[in-house]
């Protein structure tokens, strides 16, 4: 019966990791490219304070020595607020092996 409830854990682990990471993994759409002429500064409306647009890239690269909160929504009980990126990369889960 022990057996049963570790197939079924991996199982639902499986089924709500995987598309998770598959989606994380999607290719990256790049931003588009911001334009002299769209880019206001105050200097040009005298008076008034328009804050003016900043080239950004959204998408964060962990880096080695970060530290990350994994969060598992539908098992709480799995989460971990402290995980440390080790320098290869790697990050060690409770209850798996390290993962890359």
């Amino acid at each position: 019966m022990e057996r049963w409830g570790a197939l079924v854990l991996g199982l639902f682990l499986f089924l709500t990791v995987a598309p998770a990471s598959a989606w994380g993994q999607a290719r990256a759409v790049p931003a588009p490219e911001v334009s002299s002429d769209s880019v206001s500064t105050s200097t040009e409306h005298s008076g008034s304070e328009q804050p003016a647009l900043q080239k950004r890239n959204p998408r964060y690269r962990v880096h080695a020595d970060d530290v990350l909160a994994i969060t598992f929504a539908l098992s709480p009980e799995l989460d971990q607020p402290n995980v440390a990126v080790q320098t290869d990369w790697y990050i060690n889960i409770l209850d798996a092996d390290s993962v890359y």
